[in-house]
């Protein structure tokens, strides 16, 4: 029996667990970890921190849309990904701004179980890189993404321009539409808007606010590399190309 307590990890939906060892996270998966039975109830988030909230929520998002951007066929997943997306642009403002919200609580806790579900298909750099963060530095899982994605999305769009990646491109644009509300034909747009989001639920960009420095990331860098989620990213990444990103974000 799974009760979750934030809509953010969404690991009621899913045959994984996470331990630390040292500095380094690791996943563990089994079937028999996959719960016969789950209670989404918006009362078991009622009394979230706000700041709890909004990194939990963007946790849930970058599921969803790293999860989207991976390069297998499932378009059962897909779908799962886009919807999730959908219900956390529009209720995580909600939620934190009017915390009794029950509808807005209930629609962000399934959107983290759908982020789960749809990250079966795999995730990307920007979960490795937060892996990473949170491993060595223990800064919120949910918070690190959240510092992350308008880097790592940035990178993404650039190399899938560069190529070009059409189908990656298109899948792009639809995150960018979705985050937006309308049609959005600048892609390079995409990473600015979604870090205006990430802005309006309280959360302001840079590493160095939570100690990281230069210095750091070669290390970092590493780690994320060693972590198995960006080997379903759209392509492959490099350690340097961790480190670009890493330093983007200070």
């Amino acid at each position: 029996l799974a009760i979750p307590t934030t809509s953010g990890s969404g690991s009621e939906a899913t045959h994984f667990a996470v331990i630390y060892i040292g500095t380094t996270k690791y996943s563990l998966a089994h079937p028999c970890m996959l719960p016969n039975h789950v209670i989404i109830d918006w009362q078991f988030t009622e009394n979230l921190p706000p700041h709890i909230t909004a990194a939990t929520g963007m946790d849930a998002f970058t599921h969803c849309m790293e999860a989207y951007l991976v390069d297998n066929f499932h378009p059962m997943a897909d779908a799962i990904a886009v919807a999730g997306m959908k219900l956390i642009l529009e209720n995580l403002p909600k939620v934190i701004k009017e915390p009794e919200n029950i509808d807005a609580r209930g629609k962000m806790l399934l959107a983290a179980s759908m982020g789960a579900i749809a990250f079966q298909k795999g995730l990307g750099m920007i979960h490795s890189m937060a892996h990473a963060l949170s491993a060595k530095y223990n800064i919120h899982h949910g918070l690190a993404n959240a510092l992350l994605i308008k880097f790592g999305m940035e990178f993404t769009l650039t190399k899938a321009l560069e190529k070009p990646n059409q189908a990656l491109v298109e899948k792009l644009k639809l995150i960018g539409n979705i985050i937006s509300n309308s049609i959005t034909e600048d892609v390079t747009l995409i990473p600015e808007i979604l870090n205006k989001f990430i802005n309006s639920l309280g959360i302001s960009p840079g590493l160095v606010q939570h100690g990281i420095l230069s210095n750091h990331i070669p290390e970092l860098a590493q780690l994320a590399f060693e972590d198995s989620c960006h080997a379903t990213h759209p392509f492959p990444v490099t350690i340097n190309d961790f480190n670009i990103v890493y330093t983007n974000a200070l």
